[in-house]
């Protein structure tokens, strides 16, 4: 897929439309379900089940071997999490992450490109030893809001205010959801290790950028929201007594503007990483810190 239409597709996820463009196909010839991927079985090595459930921050669309109807990359933080366990494990990874997936898509059926994306905590079982975890910005449409409110990308600032309070509380509840489906998650694979990974930080503290809004007052605002649905997640991980990655803490001096940012700005990127979505860089730093979360 070209760039565009991949940023066209991506967003249709986030807006959870029923329709990702042309270029998406017959969703009666669509996948069932997300494909099930697996690292090459090292010769030795006890077997490890890998399960990744997440949003479009964990799918990486644009990314190589990015796909509809999910758009979830193949260079993506758990492809890698999978091939770096891989000379320790036989790993077998089994990533559902979607772009437009929310705390309900652990349970319940995504609707997206006119079809339906099952749940992704359907891949879990008692022989699940790793699950990633990465939900939230999506609820209520806050990153959506976010987006195009705040960092003017696809609709005009009439339609979604530029606002700290709105913002903030479309995470109402955020909280407690993902509490829930960390509990869900415990249900399904009890003996497995959960990692709730959180979000990074993409406005930098001072200064502006080509892919930023000139408008100080609204980088502010998208600073604050997004530090906003950050302490949502960490308090979500620190409820439900599982470990969690803190991606804010980690992509400080790499946000948007820096020399090595770990998110796409508003622009097309070499790799073609959508707009304000993550980068090779950012994916490999993902993948670092799960390894050495995980490590023991």
């Amino acid at each position: 897929m070209t760039p565009r239409l991949l940023v066209v597709a991506a967003l249709a996820g986030l807006l959870t439309a029923c329709s990702a463009g042309s270029a998406a196909p017959d969703p009666a010839r669509a996948p069932a379900a997300p494909t099930t991927s697996a690292t090459a079985e090292a010769p030795t090595g006890p077997r490890l089940d890998y399960v990744a459930i997440g949003d479009s921050f964990t799918a990486a669309p644009g990314l190589p071997g990015s796909s509809l109807p999910c758009l979830r990359s193949e260079e993506n933080y758990p492809s890698l999490v999978a091939d770096d366990l891989g000379s320790r494990f036989r790993v077998r990874l089994d990533d559902r992450s979607c772009v437009g997936a929310d705390t309900a898509s652990v349970t319940s059926a995504q609707e997206l490109g006119g079809g339906r994306i099952p749940p992704q905590a359907g891949a879990l079982d008692r022989r699940t030893d790793l699950v990633t975890l990465s939900l939230g910005g999506n609820d209520d449409g806050f990153f959506v809001r976010l987006l195009t409110g705040c960092l003017g990308l696809g609709a005009s600032a009439d339609d979604a205010p530029c606002e700290v309070a709105p913002l903030v509380e479309s995470l109402t509840g955020v909280q407690d959801r993902l509490v829930a489906a960390v509990d869900d998650v415990r249900r399904r694979a009890p003996d497995a290790e959960v990692v709730v990974v959180g979000y990074p930080q993409i406005v930098p503290k001072r200064g502006t950028c080509e892919g930023l809004p000139d408008d100080p007052a609204a980088r502010s605002v998208a600073r604050q929201a997004n530090q906003a649905l950050v302490d949502t997640v960490a308090g979500a991980a620190a409820e439900a007594g599982v470990t969690y990655v803190d991606l804010a803490r980690a992509s400080r001096g790499h946000e948007l503007c820096s020399d090595d940012p770990w998110v796409n700005g508003a622009g097309s990127d070499p790799s073609g990483a959508i707009p304000f979505h993550p980068l090779p860089a950012g994916q490999r730093a993902v993948a670092d810190l799960v390894v050495e979360a995980v490590r023991g």
